[in-house]
């Protein structure tokens, strides 16, 4: 029995003296950022026998679209029979998403709302992987255990020759500063974003953020060749989808001034218009509807959380009278006339009466 503690007692402590030495050395945790595939699994499994709204995207969706404000929403505006749910992660494909929804759905189609960023949509790759058919609550667990120790555990779920690799450059070459993200809880509907610095420099997200999509639109004005191949796959995927009696829109969740600019200065076959008009998709763009003008961002690309709930409000609000409509697109076109007229008739309010207002 003392041989038995006593090796306990030293296994501890060995994994003790590694987690702090990989720490104090930089080490950051390989936490998920977001739902991880059997998450994500888990969730669309328990909700495809409804007929539903799937908001697809990126982490733009997962951290800035809170379903139950949504639902709540709808269900005051008369349509209770319209129900959100988010099928999106950080770096997801937007893509690989609509394939994998329109796979795996078992209920009768609804519709598909697809959350428009030039990353989702044309350079990003991660998807929730082929479906698990014997996924069990089991699964669920496990993967929900691991990534909290992972979260608590920086060296946990690492191979000992990754660990060791990293002791080893710390030798040769000093820590590398680097990010560590942390705390996958959820607030006010939609997940945590937190992340420090492992050397304890000041952490400004936004920075961080914006330094991160111009080296990724670097790339992609590099690789334009690219671009065609993702828009002939997402031509495809919705071709099937309507061909499965989906009904499909497409909006896009504000962003940040200085975001969108980047975004903006991006090659037109990349850009939001264009890319609506090639699917062939109604579109709903939020960037300049006066309603979201006072939303906040994070760090220019996603809504802080009590911005997302008043975007989940503006959502329900116009779906509520756009998805009940036998013709979707007629519908879009109405609110959008409405949104225009609302948005000049506020510009004009803070100019002040014009010339004819004031003639008797």
């Amino acid at each position: 029995m003392k041989a038995l503690l006593l090796a306990a007692v030293t296994a501890v402590t060995i994994i003790a003296a590694v987690e702090i030495t990989f720490r104090q050395t930089g080490g950051v945790s390989n936490v998920p950022h977001g739902s991880t595939p059997i998450e994500f699994q888990w969730k669309l499994r328990h909700v495809q026998q409804e007929r539903l709204t799937y908001f697809i995207g990126d982490s733009r969706v997962e951290w800035g679209f809170p379903e139950d404000t949504f639902n709540a929403e709808c269900a005051r505006h008369g349509a209770c029979n319209l129900r959100g749910v988010s099928a999106a992660g950080p770096g997801s494909s937007a893509g690989a998403i609509l394939r994998y929804v329109l796979d795996n759905h078992q209920g009768p189609p609804g519709t598909l709302v697809l959350n428009y960023s030039p990353c989702s949509f044309y350079r990003f790759v991660e998807d929730p992987g082929p479906a698990k058919a014997d996924l069990k609550l089991q699964d669920y667990l496990d993967d929900r255990l691991t990534t909290t120790l992972q979260e608590y555990l920086f060296t946990y779920g690492r191979r000992p020759s990754v660990t060791a690799k990293h002791f080893l450059s710390v030798l040769r070459e000093g820590p590398v500063q680097d990010v560590i993200f942390f705390n996958r809880g959820y607030v006010s509907g939609v997940r945590r974003l937190d992340g420090r610095f492992n050397d304890g420099t000041p952490f400004d997200m936004r920075t961080y953020q914006l330094l991160a999509y111009r080296k990724m639109f670097s790339f992609m004005r590099n690789e334009s060749h690219l671009h065609a191949k993702r828009r002939e796959e997402l031509v495809s995927l919705v071709g099937r989808a309507r061909a499965q009696g989906w009904r499909i829109l497409l909006i896009r969740i504000p962003i940040g001034d200085t975001l969108y600019a980047m975004e903006a200065a991006l090659p037109e076959d990349v850009h939001l218009e264009y890319t609506a008009r090639v699917l062939d998709i109604p579109l709903l763009d939020y960037q300049h509807d006066v309603r979201t003008q006072h939303l906040q961002t994070l760090d220019d690309s996603h809504l802080t959380p009590q911005s997302a709930q008043e975007m989940a409000r503006i959502l329900a609000e116009d779906l509520a009278q756009v998805l009940p409509a036998d013709d979707l697109a007629a519908a879009v076109d109405a609110v959008n006339a409405r949104r225009q007229f609302h948005a000049a008739d506020s510009f004009q309010a803070a100019a002040g009466p014009t010339e004819q207002e004031k003639a008797p």
